[in-house]
């Protein structure tokens, strides 16, 4: 008559897999070469290439490396450490 409601939050297992993908982030990001890590985080917040290229005295062609270089070593590390 009543069909049990489905609980909607994630299980156990799936809190843990996403904690342990959230550590394996952090450590990722600290690995990073400063630089990488400086252009990246300020990409995050929402800033253009040239407003990075301002903020850090760098040329924008420098900030596309950085962010590529970044995004490829991260994507990278997270890939191999997938079981």
């Amino acid at each position: 008559m009543f069909e049990a409601a489905r609980d909607p939050r994630p299980g156990p297992e799936a809190v843990t897999a996403a904690l342990e993908r959230h550590r394996q982030l952090l450590a990722a990001l600290r690995r990073l070469p400063v630089g990488q890590r400086q252009v990246l985080a300020l990409a995050l917040e929402g800033l253009a290439q040239r407003e990075i290229a301002e903020v850090v005295g760098i040329s924008e062609s420098n900030v596309a490396v950085r962010l590529h270089r970044a995004r490829g070593a991260l994507r990278a590390e997270l890939e191999a450490s997938k079981p």
